[in-house]
């Protein structure tokens, strides 16, 4: 998502999507063929009357809430890690014994095992690797993700699992599932899941084998990270519902079908802003305007404005399919501009960095819109582009004209402009 300064922004959540889903189909007009049916505007009305105050940013009640990185594997690898190392905060190393019992019961556990992250092994790279004199433990977490290319299998050959040291796999993953490449009942591999982690530490805990309050602190933070990733609330009381859920799920069937029936209709809609977006270039841009139309991308050029491979003009960019997705709902956008492509089936791919640096210093002088921010990103090659959101009352008739009026400032003042550029290119 881009805000209107051209600065990135974070997409929103999918709670403030919703009102701004609502809020467009709310204002819809309905169609002649449904007038007398059970679908009206109550329920929406009063489920946004009463969901301004709920739809907020979700509170973070996790530290990897607070740095989102919930749902990413290495810093619950990392954290792990550090509670099992003997150097960690917890005292008498009782996680690393709790999962040794539970792995190889038949292991006597020995003092100062050695604990890393990340280790090379002859045939991958393991995650988490304890050493002991006489036993190792490979602990392989897994966060959303599947097993790699007959993953577990490769590590049970390498030398340093395979060899005369006795050794067994931790499989660690949110379902217990276990490894695909291996038999179900080769013993030197053990899976278990998030939930018999937890297990292990609420016991740790709850027999107060850890005596400081920092590793009990620790400990249960862990704890807590683990259950939010399985979405799982560590404080089992009865949540609160809120009155805009309570009317949304009891109208849920029909809320569903005026949305349906509304990205028809905004579909349609999206047919007319192009043709209408046409009409009006065209006696700006000449007859020679040609027009080129990806999945989620139009675009309005004239055939000298290309430099070898590159093309570039004024494009509408959705992000989105309009025939399954409402066009308040895109993930990035909506947004139109300047752009630069390669040259080739599909207008879904990089930009150029060559002619937007050839447009980018004329472009600067010519747009001093305090909104904007003509630059250019080493991902997205663009010269120039404003975000247009749709008005939070749906007026989607409005947001179109101001769309089509910025293409047509765009071309009336950056036609010479690029038309230089297209000379310097036949000059090439």
């Amino acid at each position: 998502m881009y805000c209107a300064a051209g600065q990135r922004m974070k997409s929103p959540t999918p709670t403030m999507n919703d009102v701004a889903i609502l809020r467009a189909i709310l204002a819809a007009k309905a169609p002649s063929r449904q007038k007398g049916s059970s679908i009206d505007q109550s329920v929406l009305e009063r489920l946004l009357a009463v969901a301004p105050k709920i739809l907020r940013h979700q509170r973070k009640t996790t530290l990897f809430e607070a740095m989102h990185v919930l749902d990413l594997e290495a810093p619950h690898s990392d954290f792990l890690a550090w509670l099992i190392d003997p150097s960690g905060p917890l005292s008498g190393n009782w996680l690393l014994k709790a999962l040794l019992e539970r792995v190889a019961p038949e292991q006597v556990y020995e003092d100062d095992p050695t604990v890393e992250r990340e280790v090379a092994i002859e045939n991958g790279r393991v995650d988490i690797l304890v050493n002991w004199d006489s036993f190792k433990l490979v602990i392989e977490n897994k966060v959303w993700s599947d097993e790699g290319d007959a993953q577990i299998a490769r590590y049970l050959r390498s030398g340093e699992i395979a060899g005369g040291c006795a050794a067994k796999i931790l499989y660690l993953s949110p379902r217990g599932r276990p490894p695909a490449s291996i038999g179900a009942n080769d013993r030197r591999v053990v899976a278990i899941s998030y939930r018999d982690l937890v297990a292990l530490i609420d016991f740790g805990l709850s027999s107060n084998i850890e005596p400081t309050e920092r590793g009990r602190m620790f400990a249960l933070e862990f704890r807590n990270c683990v259950l939010r990733l399985l979405k799982v609330r560590y404080d089992m009381s009865q949540p609160q519902i809120s009155e805009s859920t309570k009317i949304f799920l009891g109208n849920a069937r029909r809320l569903a079908e005026i949305k349906a029936h509304a990205i028809e209709e905004s579909a349609e809609f999206l047919q007319w802003m192009y043709s209408e977006t046409e009409r009006r270039l065209n006696p700006l841009l000449g007859p020679k305007m040609v027009v080129q139309r990806g999945k989620y991308v139009v675009l309005f050029r004239l055939p000298e404005w290309r430099r070898g491979q590159v093309g570039f003009g004024f494009y509408f960019d959705m992000d989105i399919d309009p025939q399954k997705r409402l066009i308040s709902e895109p993930r990035t956008g909506p947004w139109a501009g300047v752009g630069a492509w390669r040259i080739d089936d599909s207008l879904e791919c990089q930009g150029c960095q060559e002619v937007v640096e050839a447009m980018s210093s004329v472009l600067k002088r010519s747009w001093p819109h305090p909104k904007d921010l003509p630059g250019v990103e080493s991902d997205d090659t663009m010269a120039l582009w404003r975000e247009i959101p749709i008005p939070s009352d749906g007026d989607i008739e409005k947001w179109a004209e101001n769309t089509i009026e910025f293409f047509e400032e765009l071309a009336s003042t950056l036609v010479p402009t690029l038309e230089g550029v297209g000379e310097h290119s036949r000059a090439d």
